[in-house]
């Protein structure tokens, strides 16, 4: 079929086209998943689901790849048909004309409802797979962020401080005598613990920090732009939050405390060695009596209270200032009265 012809046939390009970018989707989406679940430790449940998501997707751009074969063998059976007939303008009357062009249309009308197909099932299977991926990253029982979500997260923040020496801080916090709570009170009333500082936690941080549940009664606060200090600041705000917080539970009102470690990040090491002293500055609030907060500067564990005592110096030394100043005021106002005394007597 020469050049001339398919001028008449834009449907049957744009067809192709657009079909050969859902197989790309498709099969980009297809090897992205593949990676995820060969480079994830994934339980066994997670990687069955990850196979039929997969799966489905080889088995949807095959099926797309065989519709573009039909449809070219198609093209292909017409143009050989009318080869060397000298198909005329879609204006002529003649039959074989009429005929030919009736198949292309029929052709195309074919394809185009099978492109609303894929379209359909392209809208579905993406739904379900960000519906999948959502539930990997979420903690069930809290809401929050699951741990694989922490860590890509305290992945990215790292590499933010690593290129532009923004500080970043990561805060742990665990609910003291979380195991007693549960033998006392019942799974159900740990859960709903769990729940309601989790809420407790993301109302108390900034929009930017992130809260995620760490594993078990555990929690994690990736803390963007935030040196030692304010990382300390945070984690009191933390602890005193949690403390005044009521938990309804049945008949009960429950209370519970919890403990911090603050962490940030140093030039000479990695996240995760951040994070272990994060996780050492958790543990020595947890021996030094819990409901506490702890920082670790990089050489060694300090409280958060006595960390941010301020020095009496300074305030010392303003008050000796500002006590200088009043006595220089009074001896100035003293010289003052004598002075208009002294032109008083004068003038009398």
């Amino acid at each position: 079929m020469g050049a001339d012809h398919w001028s008449y046939m834009p449907g049957i390009v744009l067809g192709l086209v657009t079909i050969g970018m859902f197989l790309l989707a498709g099969s980009s989406i297809t090897l992205w998943l593949m990676r995820r679940s060969l480079a994830a430790t994934e339980s066994q449940l997670q990687a069955q689901r990850l196979q039929m998501l997969a799966g489905g997707l080889f088995h949807w751009t095959h099926g797309f790849a065989a519709d573009v074969s039909q449809h070219r063998s198609m093209l292909d059976e017409l143009a050989t048909r009318f080869q060397g007939e000298g198909v005329p303008r879609p204006e002529s009357s003649d039959s074989k004309a009429l005929e030919f062009y009736a198949e292309v249309v029929a052709a195309n009308e074919q394809l185009r409802k099978r492109l609303e197909q894929a379209e359909t099932a392209l809208k579905a299977q993406s739904s379900e797979i960000s519906s999948y991926l959502t539930e990997a990253r979420t903690d069930a029982l809290t809401g929050l962020p699951n741990r694989r979500a922490y860590e890509d997260e305290l992945t990215r923040r790292f590499a933010e401080w690593k290129r532009y020496k923004t500080p970043m801080s990561i805060m742990m916090v665990d609910v003291d005598h979380f195991k007693s709570l549960n033998d006392r009170y019942g799974h159900l009333a740990g859960d709903e613990v769990l729940a309601k500082v989790s809420r407790c936690l993301e109302e108390t941080v900034r929009d930017s920090d992130f809260v995620a549940r760490f594993g078990g009664e555990e929690f994690a606060i990736v803390l963007p732009n935030t040196g030692l200090a304010d990382g300390g600041l945070a984690s009191t705000r933390v602890r005193q939050a949690v403390e005044q917080t009521l938990i309804p539970y049945e008949s009960h009102k429950l209370r519970v405390t919890v403990s911090c470690g603050v962490a940030q990040a140093l030039a000479h090491e990695s996240s995760t060695e951040m994070v272990k002293r994060a996780d050492g500055a958790l543990y020595a609030a947890k021996h030094a009596g819990r409901n506490r907060c702890y920082l670790h500067n990089g050489s060694k564990l300090i409280p958060v209270q006595a960390a941010l005592e301020i020095n009496p110096a300074p305030v010392q030394a303003a008050s000796k200032e500002k006590e200088h100043d009043l006595g220089q005021m009074c001896a100035d106002l003293r010289r003052r009265l004598l002075e208009v005394s002294t032109d008083k007597s004068g003038q009398d």
